[in-house]
């Protein structure tokens, strides 16, 4: 570990040094070839902010329409219209005593399991394959909400 002697030294050193390049900073900043690059710059911003905005921008007018489709879809019960289809995001659940159904009642297979999960149904799946169809039928959508648009090319 460093003496702190020197390290007291360095710190009063490097203060110093901070302070006088602060004071550099301010000095660059008051010059008369720096305030004329901020103008420059400052000038160049503004010219590219007008150029941005004489652009048409149809984006509130696109999730406008968007949304406006998609509270129809809720509304009407569809899920399809033209070249437009409802995009969903699915809950699904494990219905448990459907799986002990499909193991037979067998209370020592269905612990193995542990967490009855789609994720634990898969894995147990892999080693009694008999019984993937039946398993993978034990998970139901417990509901769905619609997400977003799909827009098919025509």
């Amino acid at each position: 570990m460093r003496d702190p002697k020197a390290i007291a030294i360095d710190i009063s050193v490097l203060k110093q040094k901070m302070y006088e390049e602060n004071m550099n900073r301010m000095e660059l900043e008051d010059s008369e070839e720096y305030q004329a690059l901020e103008r420059v710059i400052t000038s160049a911003k503004k010219e590219q902010i007008q150029m941005m905005k004489e652009l048409p921008d149809s984006s509130s007018d696109y999730e406008n329409a968007k949304q406006n489709m998609l509270e129809w879809f809720r509304e009407s019960g569809q899920s399809k219209y033209a070249n437009l289809e409802a995009k969903y995001k699915f809950k699904y659940k494990v219905h448990n005593m459907e799986v002990l159904d499909v193991l037979g009642g067998d209370m020592g297979m269905f612990q193995e399991l542990i967490e009855i999960s789609q994720k634990s149904l898969k894995e147990f799946a892999k080693d009694n394959p008999d019984l993937k169809r039946p398993l993978l039928n034990c998970v139901k959508e417990q509901s769905r909400q619609l997400s977003d648009l799909k827009i098919n090319e025509v």
